[in-house]
């Protein structure tokens, strides 16, 4: 762009300063009036799409970009402005692509490696963020902005420590950021500091009362002490500034299901397709929602961990009753056991290419499709066959199965999983014989002092099947809230659960039996800071009991 006459640059200082004001719509007139005069003023057309994108005129915008592009191909703010746009579209590879191209023809623009620091971080690329942003700070250690997004990559790869430094650098740049200190107290809560957490929300509240964000933070807070109704007081402000916060909604929706609001709770919970960190629902047949399914082959496809499609697939029989042809997408360790489910025509790993089909549903939509409250919730009692398994003698003593860890990759395994060492004072119970069903990892703990008390019974498992006909054999499992626990409950096996204080969804409140299956039974935390001992100490009283009882019957 050339020079410009002082008239035009005059003109064009009063749109930015409306522009600056909100009044987009007179700012888009006055741009697209100066473009007339000289369509290659590119900061004007630059402005225009960013004015044109505050309305929600998206395609306008993304033609203004693509018109400097045309003329400037190395135009940093039109590719910086344009992977925005992207991003905002949800077209990551596009966004990088833009990101890339600015910092090419500016290698150090901090609001471009910033943006695309946030980018890598939503995509899981948390190394690329860290390298990417700590030159940013760098070469803008003054800068809060570039802190903030190095401190969330911190916190995405779980260095804790590391994030809340980052974030209280941010904070000593700028104490008023509301942004800064609800982010700190996220990071609070992560690494345990309830009471650190809410203070760090309510800082950011007390500078910024409108901030949905600080007020969905504080209702995840909330929750964590088991205070729903304040949570959910909380979620309803978020909502009434932006009704569109997929956090709040999909946060509300968990706090309706741990109340047992199932029909209000998976109704929010829909929005969690819109969540960053969920995959995204590749194109296919159209959606389920409830129509007449006679004659129809319908896709369940399972959406997230086994645990969940074990507790879903209960729906199949209902839905074959309603004249569906049922098939199964779900994960491959999960496929021989579940092809003899009931209601299920066909399971097929979900790595593999679906059969045609009619209509699809994800396994998690069907409590809100099958309209289901806590009194209607089917086949508590057991709904997967029991595999052929050998029996044990008559006279033996009570079989317990025991888990003490999940999957360290699960947000929550710091809090739902527990040491075997904690699980010691079972190994010592007179008229037990103990089996360990642990996988992964953990299993590394069953050293030879232990195996001596414990023996381990999943050694020679490659699927869900094969533990199944371990399971079978037993007369008690005891664990952590695994898939385990689901796969106990979905054969109607007696089955004990430990919760922390802040459980999953699925488990609720104040209860020690499960609607979901009725040979449950919870075993809760009592606090946020109490550990385990208490828990174990009570499920050793039970153990013994049960011990008791059964050798009685067996003599």
């Amino acid at each position: 762009m050339g020079a410009i006459s002082d008239d035009r640059a005059e003109a064009f200082s009063r749109i930015v300063e409306l522009h600056r004001a909100g009044d987009h719509v007179a700012a888009i007139a006055g741009y697209q009036q100066l473009l007339e005069d000289d369509p290659g003023f590119h900061d004007a057309r630059l402005n225009l799409g960013a004015a044109c994108l505050a309305t929600g005129r998206h395609d306008e915008a993304e033609a203004a970009y693509r018109t400097i592009l045309a003329a400037d191909p190395k135009h940093a703010g039109a590719h910086y402005n344009f992977g925005n746009l992207c991003r905002d579209w949800g077209q990551q590879k596009q966004a990088e692509q833009h990101y890339l191209a600015a910092l090419h023809a500016e290698p150090l623009n901090i609001r471009t490696m910033v943006n695309l620091g946030q980018l890598f971080i939503d995509t899981g690329r948390l190394e690329e963020a860290r390298r990417l942003l700590a030159k940013a700070t760098r070469h803008a250690p003054g800068n809060p902005a570039v802190w903030n997004a190095l401190a969330i990559a911190h916190m995405n790869a779980d260095r804790l420590s590391a994030a809340a430094s980052c974030f209280r650098r941010a904070l000593a740049i700028n104490p008023a950021s509301a942004g800064a200190w609800t982010n700190l107290g996220s990071c609070y809560r992560m690494s345990g500091q309830l009471d650190e957490a809410v203070t760090c929300h309510s800082n950011a509240l007390a500078r910024q009362p409108e901030n949905a964000k600080a007020w969905t933070n504080l209702g995840v807070t909330q929750v964590d002490f088991n205070a729903i109704d304040t949570a959910l007081e909380s979620y309803n402000r978020a909502l009434s500034i932006n009704p569109k916060s997929t956090a709040a909604l999909f946060n509300r929706g968990i706090a309706h299901l741990l109340t047992g609001n199932l029909r209000q709770g998976f109704d929010d919970y829909r929005v969690r397709w819109q969540r960053p960190d969920i995959p995204a629902l590749p194109d296919g047949a159209p959606f389920w929602e409830g129509e007449d399914l006679k004659g129809r082959r319908l896709l369940l496809f399972s959406e997230q961990g086994f645990g969940d499609t074990l507790q879903f697939v209960r729906y199949a029989p209902l839905l074959r009753a309603r004249g569906a042809e049922v098939i199964l997408h779900c994960q491959q360790a999960l496929v021989r056991l579940l092809t003899t489910a009931p209601g299920i025509s066909a399971a097929i790993p979900r790595n593999d290419p679906p059969p045609p089909h009619d209509l699809r549903a994800a396994l998690l939509e069907l409590p809100r499709l099958m309209e289901t409250s806590l009194d209607s919730i089917p086949f508590a009692d057991g709904y997967l066959p029991r595999p052929a398994a050998v029996a044990p003698p008559a006279d033996r003593r009570l079989r317990v199965g025991i888990v003490w860890a999940g999957s360290p990759s699960h947000k929550n395994d710091s809090r739902r999983s527990c040491k075997l060492t904690e699980m010691f004072c079972l190994f010592d119970i007179p008229g037990i014989d103990l089996f360990s069903l642990q996988f992964g990892k953990a299993a590394g703990a069953l050293g030879s002092a232990e195996q001596a008390l414990v023996r381990n019974a999943v050694s020679g498992c490659t699927d869900f099947l094969d533990t199944a006909k371990v399971v079978c054999n037993l007369d008690l499992v005891i664990t952590v809230d695994t898939s385990v626990a689901h796969l106990a409950g979905a054969l109607g096996i007696r089955v004990w659960v430990m919760l922390p204080h802040a459980p999953d969804w699925r488990w609720m409140l104040e209860r020690n039996d499960s609607p979901w299956y009725r040979t449950m039974r919870l075993y809760r935390q009592a606090n946020p800071t109490e550990g385990w001992e208490p828990v174990i100490q009570q499920i050793r009283h039970d153990l013994s009991g049960l011990a008791d009882s059964h050798n009685a019957a067996v003599r």
